[in-house]
């Protein structure tokens, strides 16, 4: 197992913003690792495993942690409101069932 500590500083609107760099970012980072351990291991290649995940950790400032914070809270509203659509629609296709 090898592990890299990799620094990718990166400004974001918005939690969403920093999910799809985060993803976009694997393509560049896997072959990124896999170079590295070859380059470590100076010799025949052949046997050298290729990187399969990316851990991440995130450092947000306070200004971030808010404007996450009221994402999440917009998106539990949403959830919520979706459930109770969903639940009503439920309960009508019963009524309509039962009638």
């Amino acid at each position: 197992m090898a592990v890299f500590h990799l620094v990718q500083p990166h400004d974001s609107a918005a939690l969403t913003d920093l999910a799809v760099w985060r993803y976009r970012s694997y393509a560049s980072d896997l072959p990124w690792a896999r170079d590295k351990i070859r380059e470590l291991l100076e010799g025949d290649h052949a046997g050298a495993p290729n990187p399969e995940y990316v851990l991440s950790r995130y450092c947000l400032t306070t200004d971030e942690l808010v404007a996450c914070e009221l994402t999440v809270q917009a998106l539990w509203c949403f959830t919520r409101y979706i459930q109770q659509m969903v639940g009503r629609t439920a309960q009508e296709a019963l009524r309509e069932s039962a009638a």
